[in-house]
């Protein structure tokens, strides 16, 4: 608590001493409403661009003609507004810090010759304070079958064990439109409905403290009134490694709808993926036990059979005035999974072999279940707002293990054995959230709100053995258990923004999360976790643009890792004879202060930043307590992580060839009194997306990553790289064809070593990510005004299921 607020005195005394050189400005805001002749509402963007040399400063999509504009640049500036529905308007801005234009009529429709237009958005561009934004529709992107899938191609962005890491940062966490939600709530989502993704690598006090970034997936807004469906099948054919002439993969189908009348709106989506997914780990692991070393050669083989796995979606929204809007929602999930997992062990110990054979036949299910509710209102013309939001939600896991297993000894002896692993849980949780803006004249702006999450996690595991010649199975109590963990969080945050006299802009935020965590072992009726912790988390940026066209910003940032509950549980879960998984209820959160700094010129732009972690958490292996050559995997907090980055990025625009470049540097350090630390060793990482846009023919894309090897003084990751290539083309309006060849040189390959605990380690994973896939989406209908959003405020727990 001492560190925490000992660096919240640090983070304001340095904002406190960049500000003093400044005196008070607001920043230039510009507003106005487009309309008709007949005075009526049009719907277009509106861009500020400078007058020197036309250079984009920003831009904004308006659909009922009103718009406000902000900037920190003094320059001379013009407003461009363009629609397909009116000609192109560029007014000339008088030099001042407030502008208002009023009533801005245009001429509306444009009589014209036969035009074709060929352009494209670029993939990859810049956002605010080094944020980055992702364009996905109309690019390879849109080809993806998953939020998981498309997040693995951005730039900086890693997706491994369901985590998802940004390059220099560390574990992020995932947003739609601007609220937390967990990774089951994306892929509910047809990517062909994403319109980009914003990655937030210094989230201010409105975002929830958990994880070192933010990745905000944004929907696509539509703007015609009526009934518009989309229907898209992908067919993806992989090669199993494991049999060359064996190709398979899931296959994708999805329909979406959107409906709007007048005030009413409506919008409704399904999808399926059907098919087999494969994976195959080769490690070793030798252990330095009480009795003496014992060596294993592993391999696991999973091929795993998508039986039925669905996502459903519904919405409704009603505008109740032209400045308040209510919506509810209801998504859910049914997931059905058919296991055929072969785990091989052999194994050296004083100068005797084992060799172990165990192959799961079971089957897991998932049912999810999410009821949301939104109230929002405009409260002034400067854009002012208050948000109520509401949701419930239930996650029911069910894992059923059948487990057959044979264990050969030196002597030619041979043991037999079967065993099920029954488990699952089922989580309920209650979220209520209130942000509520108050934008003042100029450049000021004031964040406050609220937000509790209410959660109770109820589950157990039953491991039960059938005695050779009988049918019937007998429970083992020693590795059952029955359990419930509850946590409270209730979270508080400000943020306020704004500019000074040489458009220099500054935030300062706080945020105050209080949490109150339980678990209890139903069987024994006992505590096992009781832990009650606040933390505060300050946060403070500068930036700004210098008259050469240079942009720069500072920032400071707290924030928090939370354990998942699985980390949690205390309890063994039986993999094996020899091999078992338990929590670790003393895990620790960890706390992370972070410094970044960037400058940006024309699109390139150069990053350095600085973070230290208190109490990571990593996984450990301990030996067990069944056999000298047993171990248990867990995980453990170690005393500090130190991490270093340095990052370039460079677009290029060149006739048909567009291409988005970035580089880096990165530099871990593990420091543990109780794990002997090694010489380290930096990553190099390297990316590239390029896209060739040919007249009347397709565009075609190639996109390559490099994540260099890497030694963090504890842990050692192999150099990773893929390749991937598409192409995409439009049949008339409605149709859509898109091709994906991923993993093209077969070199997706993760690998590593790691020497922690009782264990040194090595690990080499394959994956059937050599695959080509085909997409086909057809359009029909169309919409006029599209209001409708949802908004969930409840996943920043859920997410750690």
């Amino acid at each position: 608590m001492y560190m925490i607020f000992r660096y919240s005195q640090l983070s304001f005394l340095f904002l406190g001493l960049l500000l003093t050189s400044y005196s008070a400005y607001s920043q230039v805001v510009v507003k106005g409403k487009v309309v008709d002749v007949n005075n009526s509402p049009l719907a277009g963007n509106a861009l500020l661009l400078q007058a020197s040399d036309s250079v984009l400063v920003t831009g904004v999509l308006f659909l009922e003609g009103d718009f406000v504009l902000e900037s920190t640049t003094n320059e001379s500036l013009l407003l461009k507004l363009t629609s397909l529905d009116f000609a192109d308007t560029i007014i000339q801005l008088p030099q001042q810090n407030q502008t208002d234009l009023g009533d801005i009529v245009v001429q509306q429709g444009l009589a014209l010759d036969e035009v074709v237009v060929e352009a494209s958005k670029p993939l990859y561009e810049a956002g605010r304070d080094g944020s980055m934004i992702v364009n996905v529709q109309e690019t390879m992107l849109a080809n993806s079958t998953s939020v998981t899938e498309l997040l693995g191609k951005a730039p900086t962005v890693s997706v491994n064990e369901d985590a998802v890491s940004v390059f220099g940062k560390g574990e992020a966490i995932l947003y739609l439109d601007g609220v937390q939600i967990t990774s089951e709530r994306f892929n509910s989502i047809p990517v062909n409905q994403i319109a980009k993704v914003e990655v937030i690598t210094n989230p201010s006090a409105r975002y929830d403290a958990n994880g070192q970034a933010v990745i905000n997936i944004i929907l696509a807004k539509n703007g015609q009134e009526g009934l518009q469906g989309t229907i898209q099948q992908t067919t993806t054919v992989a090669q199993n490694f494991n049999d060359p002439i064996s190709w398979n993969a899931p296959n994708y189908q999805a329909i979406t709808l959107n409906y709007r009348k007048d005030k009413l709106s409506v919008t409704a989506d399904y999808g399926v993926n059907l098919g087999r997914v494969w994976s195959q780990l080769e490690s070793t692991r030798e252990l330095n036990t009480s009795g003496g070393i014992v060596f294993s050669d592993i391999g696991l083989y999973e091929n795993v059979d998508q039986t039925y796995d669905s996502n459903y979606r519904l919405g409704i929204g009603y505008d109740i005035n032209d400045r308040s809007e209510l919506s509810i929602q209801y998504d859910g999930g049914y997931e059905v999974y058919d296991l055929d997992v072969l785990n091989q062990n052999e194994m050296t110990f004083n100068g005797q072999s084992l060799g172990l054979e165990a192959r799961n036949g079971g089957s897991s299910g998932i049912i999810s279940n999410n009821l949301s509710g939104n109230y929002s209102l405009t409260l002034d013309d400067k854009g002012s707002s208050l948000f109520i939001g509401g949701q419930w939600g239930q996650y029911d896991n069910d894992l059923l293990d059948l487990l057959e297993e044979e264990i050969t000894f030196s002597d030619g002896r041979i043991t037999r054995a079967t065993r099920r692993n029954d488990g699952g849980n089922v989580l309920n949780l209650l979220i209520g959230q209130v942000d509520y803006t108050k934008v003042f004249d100029g450049s000021g702006r004031l964040e406050i709100g609220a937000k509790y999450s209410s959660i109770d996690n109820q589950g157990g595991v039953e491991l039960s053995y059938r005695p050779a010649g009988t049918d019937s199975f007998i429970v083992n109590d020693a590795y059952s258990n029955q359990y419930q963990y509850t946590e409270n969080i209730p979270a508080f945050y400000a943020q306020y923004s704004g500019a000074f006299a040489n458009g220099i802009s500054y935030g300062v935020g706080v945020r105050a999360e209080y949490s109150q965590v339980r678990g209890e072992n139903l069987l024994l009726d006992s505590v096992v976790i009781d832990s009650t912790y606040l933390n505060i988390f300050p946060n403070a940026r500068l930036s700004g643009s210098l008259e050469s066209g240079v942009s720069w910003s500072l920032s400071l940032s707290s924030r928090i890792n939370r354990p998942r509950f699985v980390d949690l549980d205390p309890f063994l879960w039986y993999q094996d004879s020899l091999t078992s998984i338990r929590g670790n209820p003393r895990l620790r959160p960890t706390n992370t202060y972070s410094f970044e700094g960037t400058l940006g010129y024309k699109g390139y732009e150069f990053k350095v930043g600085y973070a230290i972690a208190q109490y990571p958490f990593r996984t450990v292996i301990i030996q067990g307590s069944t056999s000298p050559n047993s171990v248990v995997m867990t995980q453990d907090n170690l005393d500090r992580l130190n991490s270093y980055y340095a990052t370039l990025t460079a677009p290029i625009e060149k006739g048909i060839w567009s291409s988005y470049n970035s580089a880096g540097i990165r530099l871990d350090q593990l420091l543990d009194q109780e794990n002997e630390t090694t010489q380290l060793r930096p990553q190099l990482y390297a990316f590239t997306y390029n896209s060739f846009l040919v007249a009347k023919v397709a565009k075609f894309e190639l996109n390559g990553e490099y994540f260099g090897a890497t030694d963090d003084g504890i842990y050692y990751r192999d150099p990773v790289f893929v390749l991937s290539a598409g192409a995409s083309r439009s049949i008339g309006e409605r149709i859509n064809l898109n091709f994906l060849a991923n993993d093209l040189l077969r070199t997706y390959r993760p690998g590593g070593t790691y020497r922690v605990g009782v264990a040194d380690v090595t690990y080499n994973w394959l994956f059937n990510t050599y695959s080509y896939r085909l997409t086909v989406s057809y359009t029909f209908g169309g919409l006029k005004e599209v209001k409708y959003r949802n908004r969930d405020v409840g996943a920043s727990e859920t997410g750690r299921i």
